[in-house]
């Protein structure tokens, strides 16, 4: 992932655990792997995506091994990103396996999206623009199996899961107001879908 000023290049590294930022030259596409920063997450956590806020002040990771989400404030002084706070992507109760994939922000900043493999669902948050500070608001079904991808139209009004264990994509109605979904007649039958992207 790219930040906005095409200057930097952030990777996030399931097997070390790790989320690397390399120097990136957006006029000759090469990345300065000598100058790269790493931020450390929780060991065995797995960080699997990553999002930076609108303002770039946080950055959140989705963890596949763990199933939580983690926020990481920048630090002016250091230029460093630093964890402040995690999140766990499950309901309580729930103890079968499972493990992470997706993440988005809500094109308004106010909401944050992860899917659940296992649980198949999407966890919904809302976020503190000022701390960056996550909220669980509800947990919902994709109506399918194993959501690896889900992303929300241009607009902020619509959420598509892509489950791929059904083969199917699962359309939902997004509230621009509370952030929460709701399922939708429309499902389209596809074999195994892995991404979805607006163009």
């Amino acid at each position: 992932m790219l930040d906005k000023s095409n200057k930097h290049l952030f990777v996030a590294d399931l097997g070390i655990d790790k989320i690397s930022i390399y120097p990136f030259d957006p006029d000759t596409g090469n990345i300065d792997v000598a100058g790269v920063r790493q931020i450390p997450c929780q060991p065995g956590a797995g960080p699997r995506h990553i999002v930076l806020a609108p303002d770039e002040k946080f950055l959140y990771a989705i963890h596949e091994l763990n199933s939580t989400i983690s926020c990481y404030q920048y630090d002016n002084f250091t230029g460093n990103y630093n964890e402040i706070h995690s999140v766990s992507t499950l309901p309580d109760e729930f103890r079968d396996p499972n493990t992470c994939a997706e993440i988005m922000i809500h094109p308004s900043g106010k909401y944050l999206y992860g899917s659940n493999r296992g649980h198949d669902s999407i966890a919904v948050y809302s976020r503190d623009s000022k701390h960056g500070l996550l909220n669980l608001i509800e947990i919902v079904p994709t109506g399918g199996q194993n959501p690896r991808n889900f992303t929300l139209s241009p607009d902020g009004k619509y959420l598509l899961a892509a489950n791929q264990g059904s083969n199917n994509i699962v359309s939902f109605r997004l509230d621009p107001g509370t952030g929460k979904l709701q399922k939708l007649d429309h499902i389209l039958e596809i074999p195994t879908p892995v991404c979805l992207l607006f163009s």
